[in-house]
């Protein structure tokens, strides 16, 4: 019974790993107000760079700062330490916390579960009667 139960509460721990995270596409103009969260820039030419939050700045027509590339050609993971023109900058994305969507996954599973666990429950009492 325990042991049953100690599976349902690890299958609900599942969809909360799932739902704390998300993917946003960050505008220009918000990235110029703030530069409090990390960031993955991809350009025109399709090179993705990734930075940390408060290790860049809008600088100019530039995001300047300093950073990894993900670069095809070369396969790795390595450092970067300049700018990029804005004008050459495809997409911006922020990988970031999403509370709200994690409860309602966390809530959801649970609740699912615990109306199959106390069917099983009530089915199992009932055999035994």
């Amino acid at each position: 019974m325990k042991s049953t139960l100690v599976r349902y509460l690890l299958v609900c721990l599942v969809p909360s790993y799932v739902g704390c995270y998300n993917t946003d596409t960050v505008t220009k103009d918000q990235l110029k107000a703030s530069t409090d969260r990390d960031i993955i820039v991809i350009t025109k030419d399709s090179l993705e760079y990734k930075f940390s939050k408060h290790a860049y700045s809008i600088v100019g027509d530039s995001l300047s700062g300093v950073g990894v590339q993900n670069n095809d050609v070369r396969p790795g993971k390595n450092e970067f330490k300049g700018s990029i023109p804005l004008s050459k900058i495809a997409q911006i994305k922020n990988d970031g916390f999403n509370s709200r969507r994690t409860w309602f996954i966390v809530g959801a599973s649970v609740l699912a579960l615990s109306f199959v666990w106390l069917v099983a429950v009530g089915s199992a009492l009932s055999v035994h009667h």
